[in-house]
């Protein structure tokens, strides 16, 4: 445990003793909500809506997706990529580490930096606006907590599986972009999943890729019913579940093929 609490401190510090990453991370969290107000404001004046929703809900929506966000996205799979094309790889492999769990200690430690940088912030908007945006309730805390564990340990999982795709291709660089933008717009980054075509929604129902970002909104902003709040979190666990041994054995088989083409 020691160990991988020492890899998870490494990687707070890394992040906190760079000033640009502090930026980077406060322009993160603001720009997008901004722009996504102004945006929304335009396009549905008034009491304009769609779908039953309004300028008002929508904004809250993107509140929500980068308060989500901010706890579940990380580029665990551009990580693994680079390590192992680097060689970088060689040495993880070498400490008496389990891999997984030394590649999520530095996720870890990276989401904990995250939330030293931007506390004060979350603090000041929690203090000014929770009653008007997230209305406060113990059984809604709990709901919330369990939906962004679950959906921070599903990114990493997903992340992890793609990542070890690496240790068979030259460079996933690309693979990597179109699963971005694939994979954002189907967890409901840029648009809520009520508002997709039918087609896409039952698409999106038998993909993990909601419950990386749409599911733990849904429960942020209180609208998820009970029933299908449980659902989704059983959903979600049967999904980890299966990640986690996709990535448990293509990294058992690639760190094989590692070792024979690095000798």
């Amino acid at each position: 445990m020691k160990k991988y609490l020492a890899v998870a401190q490494t990687s707070m510090k890394s992040v906190l003793a760079s000033k640009s990453s502090i930026f980077v991370l406060l322009a993160q969290a603001l720009i997008p909500t901004v722009v996504m107000a102004y945006l929304w404001t335009s396009i549905l004046p008034g009491h304009s809506a769609i779908q039953g929703m309004t300028a008002e809900t929508m904004i809250k929506y993107y509140i929500g997706v980068n308060v989500v966000n901010f706890f579940v996205w990380y580029a665990i799979d551009w990580e693994l990529n680079d390590d192992i094309h680097s060689g970088e790889l060689s040495h993880i492999v070498r400490r008496p580490v389990n891999m997984m769990g030394y590649y999520f200690s530095r996720m870890l430690g990276d989401r904990i930096a995250n939330l030293m940088v931007l506390a004060p912030i979350i603090l000041i908007i929690l203090v000014m606006h929770i009653k008007h945006i997230f209305p406060f309730d113990v059984i809604w805390f709990v709901q919330v907590v369990m939906t962004i564990l679950l959906a921070m340990l599903l990114w990493f999982a997903f992340g992890y599986v793609i990542g070890c795709l690496a240790y068979w291709f030259e460079n996933l660089f690309f693979v990597l972009i179109v699963k971005e933008i694939v994979v954002s717009f189907l967890a409901g980054y840029y648009l809520p999943l009520n508002l997709f075509p039918e087609i896409l929604k039952k698409l999106s129902n038998l993909l993990p890729f909601q419950y990386f970002s749409y599911f733990p909104i849904q429960t942020l902003l209180k609208q998820a019913l009970p029933i299908n709040w449980i659902s989704g979190i059983v959903i979600g666990i049967m999904w980890l579940i299966a990640l986690y041994g996709i990535g448990y054995w293509l990294n058992r088989v690639g760190a094989r093929h590692y070792s024979d083409v690095m000798g």
